[in-house]
């Protein structure tokens, strides 16, 4: 039977004065800091939490600085299940069996958690991806060390059974971008941030975001942990595109300019999936613009997204964007 790894589960969102969740793990400390945890930015950087009164404070990384909120923290599952070790790290070394492959940003690469000179920070590879070698551990306030130690976790192997259905309907649905009734004669503009992906990954400013743990949370969720791709259930008169597990691995916030003429209600909308679990994905493609209630066909949203038809969601072994 295959085997499935639950590390990419292990990050948690956690906010500032909460309690440290169980099983988080230590990475060091000083008596002003009093002890260090692991944690992860929202952009993917690896850093370290420190402590208030016992509770969760800041997130400090080597280049982001220090941070407070919408980030992640470590925690190893309460039932036994991965324990953790702490191997020496030498620059230039190869990675040691397990190897705890933290994320990716777009800076660096594939990350790994280290720690030197008490304190925890990221560790990048030699090519940028996990088959790299050890390369620089790069900590806040202490800059680049070339000696440590790196994180390792294993885990026991789950055997799981993959279950014979493989093939779930999704009805799309027109998601709302900007709307703007302009009650003068003349048009205006508005600058507005579009998103492509997951719709809780969208930022404040254009960019783009690691969302591969959400579009893994969608996988196992419909019984695929190896992928799964989307596509219409009838493609003859399809009106939006499909997608799949490794373009959803990366969230991509835009801006658009968009005009709206005068004396006119306009919305703009992006066809879109709400998966089972809640999440909602937007999709590629041009924007369904509806003006006065209707579109350039005369159609109105209701009616759009009966003729939209239905998506499909089928396993497949395509997996997740790499890093």
């Amino acid at each position: 039977m295959p085997y499935v790894s639950l590390k990419d589960k292990l990050f948690q969102e956690v906010q500032f004065g909460e309690k440290v969740p169980a099983g988080a793990i230590k990475g060091g400390g000083t008596q002003g800091d009093d002890i260090y945890y692991i944690g992860r930015s929202k952009k993917g950087e690896i850093g370290k939490y420190n402590l208030l009164k016992g509770k969760v404070n800041d997130l400090w990384c080597h280049d982001e600085g220090r941070s407070r909120s919408d980030n992640e923290i470590l925690v190893l599952p309460a039932d036994g299940t991965m324990t953790y070790k702490w191997e020496a790290y030498k620059r230039g070394n190869p990675l040691p069996p397990d190897a705890f492959h933290a994320g990716w940003n777009k800076k660096d690469g594939a990350l790994y958690v280290g720690k030197a000179k008490g304190s925890i920070g990221k560790m990048t590879t030699s090519n940028g991806k996990t088959s790299g070698n050890m390369h620089d551990l790069w900590i806040d306030l202490v800059g680049c060390a070339t000696t440590g130690h790196i994180l390792t976790i294993t885990e026991k192997k789950i055997e799981t059974k993959i279950i014979d259905t493989v093939e779930f309907e999704i009805k799309p649905f027109l998601l709302s971008l900007f709307e703007f009734d302009n009650n003068t004669d003349t048009p205006v503009q508005h600058d507005i941030l579009d998103v492509i992906g997951f719709t809780e990954k969208k930022l404040d400013s254009p960019g783009d975001i690691h969302s591969v743990q959400i579009a893994m949370d969608v996988a196992d969720d419909y019984a695929v942990p190896y992928g799964f791709i989307i596509k219409p259930k009838d493609t003859t008169n399809s009106i939006w595109t499909g997608t799949n597990s490794q373009e959803l691995s990366t969230t991509k916030t835009a801006q658009a300019n968009l005009e709206f003429p005068g004396n006119t209600k306009t919305e703009h909308y992006r066809w879109a999936l709400r998966f089972k679990g809640g999440q909602v994905a937007s999709l590629v493609g041009s924007t369904v613009i509806i003006s006065e209630g209707k579109n350039f066909e005369g159609k109105t949203k209701e009616e759009l997204e009966q003729e939209a038809g239905i998506a499909v969601l089928e396993s497949w072994d395509g997996g997740y964007e790499e890093f």
